[in-house]
């Protein structure tokens, strides 16, 4: 998938997701399971991680 197309549902995603109450861990959870590249599903589960902290 491209670069620009993963950022983009990325972010549609995550927006949508905080929009509606859902907390930052959660929402990166499902994001990571949604964006459709491991690469970026790594990323973001290690953001994931960082953000608990």
């Amino acid at each position: 998938m491209n670069k620009k197309i993963i950022l983009s549902k990325f972010a549609r995603v995550l927006s949508n997701l905080l929009s509606s109450g859902i907390s930052i861990v959660e929402s990166l959870r499902i994001v990571s399971d949604i964006v459709g590249n491991e690469v970026y599903k790594q990323r973001i589960l290690l953001l994931r991680e960082d953000v608990k902290r």
